[in-house]
């Protein structure tokens, strides 16, 4: 009697941990599907809104939109530790740079729909899974000789405030105005 206990006993301890296993991998698929879905629906925003704007590079002002490329994006989700944040989901993308010859003043970049230089960045973004949904921890790219923050401010110059230009040579976003500093480039002064 005593062994038949402890075997019913065993068997439904058991039983519960299948059944706990099988809610864990059941609710692993959905917190996946659900990153997938997410990188998606930020993929489909560019066909909606490119990101076009204007923006003072190292040759000049230009106009230009972003195309990410799908074909080249991968994901990963890892369990963690966590009780805030269980999962973290990274996204690896190239993201396609679309340019316009560049002009001498903003104006001019503005007025040019004709874009007819391209560059190919990585980009990398890592998401915590919080309260049943996506929450961005890091967003970074490569260009130029290091890695920069997608989400980058800039607080001087006539982009002051804008996101995302993390391109420009430090000199010009200090300069007060981003059009002195190609005047005295085409001068062939030195900042």
């Amino acid at each position: 009697m005593k062994t038949r206990l402890q075997f019913a006993a065993f068997f439904v301890i058991f039983r519960c941990s299948l059944l706990a296993l099988g809610q864990d991998a059941s609710n692993d698929k959905q917190v996946v599907e659900s990153f997938k879905t997410y990188v998606q629906q930020h993929f489909a925003s560019y066909e909606h809104n490119r990101r076009e704007r204007t923006a003072l590079l190292g040759q000049g002002w230009v106009k230009e939109y972003y195309q990410p490329d799908q074909s080249s994006a991968s994901i990963d989700v890892e369990r963690t530790s966590s009780l805030v944040s269980p999962f973290v989901g990274t996204s690896e993308f190239k993201m396609v740079e679309h340019y316009t010859e560049p002009h001498g003043t903003r104006k001019e970049a503005e007025a040019d729909s004709t874009f007819v230089r391209t560059k190919v960045v990585m980009h990398t973004h890592i998401f915590a899974y919080q309260d049943g949904k996506w929450v961005p921890k890091s967003r970074k790219h490569e260009g130029y000789g290091g890695t920069y923050d997608c989400d980058e401010v800039i607080s001087v110059g006539e982009n002051a405030g804008e996101r995302d230009i993390k391109w420009l040579p430090r000199r010009v976003r200090q300069t007060v105005n981003g059009e002195r500093y190609l005047r005295q480039r085409q001068r062939g002064s030195e900042m």
